[in-house]
């Protein structure tokens, strides 16, 4: 479990301090993953995001999503940093999203099935 005392209070409030790109964002309830983390994994990602917030690490790239329908996306890369932000109390992410030849090239490549 997150333990949610050990985040900057401005992470969770800010995620322009841990992404590089914050222009397209989509709710956390509106997410559906590819796969379900592990505690250690997402307990990773919190720290990365700590770490970057402070400019220990670079800020990464927004988490890649694909449009499934109904309203819903479906994480391709950053499950482990969406779920921490869901643990963090966020109320949205931002994200990339995939599509046509890109989205089924990517599909293909990480031998990812939609959902």
């Amino acid at each position: 479990v997150i333990d949610k005392l050990a985040v900057p209070p401005l992470l969770k409030e800010k995620p322009s301090l841990y992404f590089t790109e914050t222009s397209l964002t989509v709710p956390l309830d509106k997410l559906v993953f590819s796969k379900q983390e592990t505690t250690e994994t997402i307990s990773n990602a919190k720290n990365r995001m700590w770490a970057a917030s402070e400019g220990y690490l670079d800020k990464r790239v927004p988490i890649t999503v694909a449009d499934i329908g109904g309203g819903k996306y479906q994480v391709l890369d950053g499950n482990a940093t969406s779920q921490a932000a869901i643990l963090l109390d966020w109320n949205s992410i931002p994200v990339t999203e995939l599509k046509g030849q890109e989205l089924t090239d990517y599909l293909k490549l990480h031998d990812i099935k939609l959902k």
